[in-house]
């Protein structure tokens, strides 16, 4: 099952793509690429009941990644992790995937 929004993207408002096991959230760079930040739904869930909803994880995604965006992908996904991770007070690892458009 996918559900997806129809907005345009922009900083304030990025559409995201809801699968059965994950979620993909568009996101735009500073440098004009889109990059797709893709974590797991349960973790995409525990997200929405910590932060408030499904809207604003995707803007609190988007302000972390516009930290970083100049970055290499493989730091910019160990930076979302943490981020996350410290979000949820988790101690695992938890894996994102970062994707280029």
């Amino acid at each position: 099952m996918e559900t997806s929004s129809s907005h345009q993207i922009s900083f304030n408002e990025a559409p995201s793509t809801i699968f059965a096991d994950f979620v993909r959230i568009d996101l735009a760079s500073h440098q004009g690429h889109t990059r797709f930040l893709q974590i797991s739904r349960s973790t995409f869930d525990q997200l929405s009941l910590r932060i408030g909803n499904a809207h604003k994880v995707r803007q609190w995604c988007i302000a972390h990644y516009h930290d970083v965006d100049n970055l290499s992908t493989s730091a910019i996904e160990r930076y979302l992790s943490l981020m996350i991770r410290a979000r949820l007070e988790l101690e695992q690892r938890l894996t994102v995937c970062l994707m280029e458009q």
